[in-house]
């Protein structure tokens, strides 16, 4: 494509070629050693005609260039316009939410799907600060998103929650693009991927999955009681296979009791009905509880326990019950995924702003292929099949859920037949 006019006209290169060419000429006139004055008029005007011929042939290739620059010029002005009408045809009538957005948030400009989004007429968005949209749900999404965006960072498919002109409350997927205007100014493309449907679709089985769970809670809660009341009648005589067989009944009823309950916590973080209760205790008195319950369980299992909590931490405020589920949960499954002989290890370090749990085990490990999905709802890693090891894909979910709800983080290192270790941060309030 063309950007820029010829320097010279094309008139000006034909007398430049003339006079070239005469320079031409005349040198090959002495070389012959002819004197000037005996020179052919023949040979005079077949040099000057191939000057013309020269001349003439150059002017007309460069009147030909000159002709086609100021096609191509024409050309490449009309597909800018096209191409400029196509893409404001494409981001107005897009079935995706589009809206432009400047780096303090403002509103710039929105297409029909963004303005439908919202339930505003034309232009009700522009000038308004578009993060005050989105909900405020405990994660603090509200502050971190529009903090990364004015620090020029891309924001890319976050969950938010955005309430609408009339007060309902819409689910989206939001991803912000950064990008320069015709100006050089730095702007953001902010999309939005509506989830509403979706989310309510989940809703309604979290709540379905909470009702039945509650209502297994008292039949099986009935069948632990009778068989605790049978076991300890003193003049029943019971035969080893009796025994056996109750002891599996006892099992049974322990394993239907903890789905159960992994199910509530489920529904109960998922409903959003699992409220954060802050409270101030002593870190050491409640890790200690923590560690004699699981002492227990690893003594049957023939595990090492080992863990730095016998040390003094102070006073720390947060939820017991939330913080007790993650990391009960983490220690439950170092126990449960680490062979005998195996070492689990827990411990505690404070920072001036966080408090990290580390929950270390030398089990089987987690296989590289399986990392991206280990903290997914009902998903287990693809070696514990093949270990029969019992569980319900749950608990690693209801860890993430539950250290979110208080502020929290999880993340974790692990390697195939060598060992996990999980870490769980909480801020210190």
């Amino acid at each position: 494509m063309f950007t820029e006019r010829p320097k010279f006209y094309a008139e000006y290169i034909a007398l430049v070629v003339f006079g070239i060419s005469s320079l031409v000429l005349v040198p090959a006139v002495l070389f012959v050693r002819l004197p000037y004055e005996k020179l052919s008029l023949v040979v005079i005007i077949v040099l000057a005609l191939c000057v013309i011929l020269i001349s003439t042939v150059t002017y007309q290739s460069l009147s030909t260039y000159v002709r086609t620059y100021k096609m191509a010029q024409k050309l490449s002005k009309d597909l800018l316009i096209h191409s400029r009408e196509l893409f404001y045809e494409l981001y107005r009538n897009s079935p995706v939410p589009y809206i432009l957005i400047d780096m303090e948030g403002k509103v710039e400009s929105a297409n029909t799907s963004a303005i439908r989004f919202f339930g505003v007429h034309e232009g009700a968005l522009d000038g308004t600060d578009f993060f005050t949209y989105i909900e405020d749900d405990g994660t603090n999404k509200t502050n971190f998103i529009p903090a990364y965006f004015k620090q020029g960072k891309p924001i890319s498919d976050a969950e938010v929650s955005l309430h609408k002109a009339d007060g309902t409350i819409r689910y989206a997927i939001l991803s912000i693009f950064l990008y320069k205007d015709v100006e050089g100014r730095q702007k953001g493309l902010l999309t939005l991927v509506d989830i509403t449907k979706q989310k309510m679709v989940d809703k309604a089985k979290t709540e379905f999955v909470s009702l039945a769970s509650h209502q297994l809670r008292t039949p099986i809660s009935s069948l632990r009681w009778n068989v605790e009341l049978f076991e300890g009648i003193p003049d029943v005589t019971l035969t080893d296979t009796q025994r056996q067989y109750l002891r599996k009944i006892t099992d049974g009823i322990a394993r239907m009791d903890s789905l159960v309950t992994d199910f509530l916590s489920v529904s109960k973080l998922e409903l959003g009905t699992l409220k954060p209760h802050y409270e101030t205790f002593e870190l050491s008195d409640f890790l200690g509880s923590l560690h004699e319950e699981f002492r227990l369980h690893a003594e049957k299992k023939n595990v090492t326990f080992e863990t730095n909590w016998s040390e003094q931490f102070g006073p720390i405020t947060s939820d017991t019950r939330l913080l007790n589920m993650a990391l009960g949960n983490l220690l439950s499954n170092a126990i449960k995924y680490t062979p005998q002989n195996g070492v689990v290890r827990g411990t505690v370090t404070l920072s001036e702003s966080t408090i990290t749990f580390r929950i270390e085990d030398s089990g089987i490990g987690i296989p590289g292929s399986d990392h991206e999905m280990i903290f997914s709802k009902l998903f287990r890693a693809s070696n514990v099949e093949s270990k029969g090891i019992d569980g319900t894909g749950l608990g690693l979910y209801i860890v993430k859920e539950a250290l979110r709800v208080i502020g929290g983080t999880i993340s974790f290192e692990s390697r195939e037949g060598v060992g996990t270790t999980f870490i769980a941060v909480i801020p210190r309030r």
